[in-house]
């Protein structure tokens, strides 16, 4: 794995990593277990947020276009981030949407037979 975002913002760390979550990149923040041990010492750039190597691009993309403000929620666009904005900012590509959508069906059969299981 390798590093595409450093930063000491816990909260922005973590909201980073749902949105490459959501778009399908595997992440592991680094450093975030070192929030309580540090205390009041002042710490900057310890948190990292990792990925695979051929997600670095498409990870890349997408915290650009974030810091970019091109992410931003408000009041007139105030459901998720849709697939198709990300593809038209660059953030990820069509193959990464039409594997997760033929990824979806089998995760919702699974789903639904757990809890039909469970009900047994």
């Amino acid at each position: 794995m390798i590093s595409v975002f450093r930063g000491s913002d816990y909260v922005e760390a973590h909201l980073l990593v749902g949105l490459l979550r959501q778009q399908g990149i595997e992440t592991f923040l680094q450093g975030a277990l070192l929030q309580g041990g540090l205390g009041e010492l002042p710490a900057l750039g310890h948190l990292t947020i990792m990925v695979d190597e051929e997600d670095r691009e498409a990870a890349r993309r997408l915290i650009a276009a974030y810091e970019r403000g091109e992410l931003k929620i408000d009041e007139h666009h105030l459901d998720a981030w849709g697939d198709q904005d990300a593809i038209a900012a660059g953030a990820i590509d069509e193959e990464v949407v039409a594997k997760r959508a033929t990824d979806r069906p089998a995760a919702a059969e699974n789903a639904a037979d757990e809890a039909a299981d469970k009900e047994e």
